[in-house]
C-alpha cells in the first residue's frame, strides 16, 4: 500500500526526539559530564575506566575488547545501582554502562566473523576460549608452550614445575563460566542481532 504523509506529519517528525538527535550528547558533553562525576569524588574511577575501554577498541578490538568492555561495564553498573535515583552521577554511570554494553556487543560481533562457516559447535567452543583467553587462542597457547619450555630448559626441577604451571593455568581457565555467554553470542550473530543490539545500545 501507499503511505501519505502531509504536512503535520512532516512537522511532527522533524520535532522528534529521537529523530532529530536531540537526545543525544556531544563526547565533550559526554566527558564534562564523567568529569564532574569523578570530580565530585575526588578521583578518576570512571574516566580511567572508560579510558581503557576506549583503548582497547583501538589497539585489539575482538575477544580481550570484549571482555575489557565487559569489567567496564560491571563496574559502571554497579555505579549507577549505587548512586542515587535520577542524580547525575546515576545518568551519568547509566550511559557509561550502555556505552560499554554496546562495545562488548560489536567487539564480540567481530570476534564470531573468524568462525562465520564453522559448524555451530565449533563456532561456541572457539568462542568459549575466546572468552577465556582474552585474545587469540592459538597466540595465548603457543605463549604458554614457550614458558613451559623455558621452565624445563632452566629451572631446577624444570618438568615437574611446567606440569604444575601447565595446569594450573587450565584449571584457572576452567573456572571461567564461559560457555553459556559463549553460546549466547553464537546465536544472536549468526542472525546479526548482536550487532543491531550493539547499535541501539550506542
Amino acid at each position: 500500500g501507499v503511505l501519505w504523509i502531509d504536512g503535520a506529519d512532516l512537522q511532527r517528525l522533524k520535532d522528534s526526539d529521537a529523530l532529530s538527535g536531540l537526545n543525544r550528547m556531544t563526547e565533550e558533553e559526554f566527558n564534562g559530564e564523567i568529569a564532574d562525576i569523578d570530580n565530585a569524588r575526588n578521583g578518576r574511577v570512571l574516566r580511567d575506566k572508560i579510558d581503557e575501554v576506549k583503548s582497547a577498541v583501538a589497539d585489539r578490538f575482538g575477544p580481550s575488547c570484549a571482555n575489557t568492555a565487559l569489567e567496564g561495564f560491571q563496574l559502571f553498573a554497579r555505579e549507577a545501582v549505587n548512586a542515587h535515583p535520577a542524580s547525575a552521577a546515576a545518568r551519568g554511570a547509566g550511559r557509561l554502562t550502555y556505552l560499554a554494553a554496546a562495545i562488548a556487543a560489536a567487539a564480540f560481533d567481530f570476534a564470531s566473523a573468524d568462525t562465520a562457516l564453522r559448524p555451530s559447535a565449533e563456532r561456541v567452543r572457539h568462542m568459549t576460549d575466546a572468552i577465556r583467553f582474552r585474545a587469540n587462542t592459538e597466540g595465548a597457547l603457543a605463549n604458554l608452550r614457550w614458558t613451559e619450555a623455558a621452565i624445563r630448559e632452566y629451572l631446577p626441577n624444570g618438568a615437574g614445575l611446567a606440569q604444575v604451571v601447565r595446569e594450573k593455568f587450565t584449571a584457572e581457565l576452567n573456572a571461567v563460566s564461559a560457555e553459556g555467554l559463549a553460546e549466547i553470542v553464537i546465536r544472536l550473530s549468526n542472525s546479526e542481532k548482536l550487532f543491531s543490539i550493539a547499535k541501539s545500545l550506542e
